[in-house]
């Protein structure tokens, strides 16, 4: 009876897939009124927390399939995963194409849409205390939408971005936020304030001292 029951819910929820219709592409991206990004990324552990939040142009009163862009991955061992997508607390039925990078979700009733999900292995370390992050969040240019994306780390390392076009840095007690507002790829270098730090103490010139001689001492 279970697996009659499974194979029931499978084919309903497949069959659902199908026969909602599917807005176009350009609708689609017109639907779209804001699109804001936070994300956290611990450099240590080489893990980002996204949570995406998308504000529709019209409230939903249908089923519709939207598709929501995810940010891709940037090397062969990078991956993301989904912890939830929901709607006002509500969990809403999603598909993952990890080919294009989208999330497919399924929208009825509401107008806005949030999905939290982890980055894996996005920051190379390029030396001892020094990163580098590829950040490509250029899928959400299509979108005509208003974009914002705030990139935040600890705040015991030094961030640098590039390009720096409407780019804003802000130091906010423990951690350090880079505030984005246009969908570009972006290069991040990330570094150790201590190893700086002493890397500046390092090469501080030091200045000679003549030592008096003896006899102007015996004097």
């Amino acid at each position: 009876m279970r697996t009659y029951m499974n194979s029931v819910i499978i084919v309903f929820f497949v069959f659902l897939f199908i026969t909602i219709s599917s807005l176009g592409f350009g609708e689609e991206t017109s639907l779209f009124h804001d699109i804001s990004i936070s994300i956290f990324f611990d450099v240590s552990d080489n893990i980002g927390y996204v949570e995406e939040n998308i504000s529709l142009s019209r409230f939903v009163s249908e089923p519709y399939m939207l598709e929501i862009p995810l940010i891709p991955p940037v090397k062969n061992d990078s991956k993301y995963a989904i912890l939830d997508v929901k709607s006002n607390s509500n969990s809403l039925l999603y598909s993952i194409d990890q080919e294009k990078n989208i999330l497919r979700v399924i929208v009825n009733n509401t107008s806005t849409i949030t999905i939290n999900y982890m980055l894996f292995n996005y920051i190379d370390e390029v030396g001892v205390g020094l990163y580098t992050l590829f950040l490509d969040l250029s899928s959400y240019a299509g979108y005509k939408s208003n974009f914002i994306a705030e990139v935040s780390f600890p705040n015991t390392y030094n961030v640098e971005v590039y390009p720096e076009i409407d780019v804003k840095t802000v130091y906010n007690g423990e951690y350090v936020t880079i505030r984005i507002s246009k969908p570009y790829t972006y290069t991040f270098v990330i570094s150790e304030k201590s190893l700086v730090e002493t890397t500046n103490y390092e090469q501080m010139p030091i200045k000679s001292q003549t030592i008096p001689s003896q006899t102007l001492l015996d004097n």
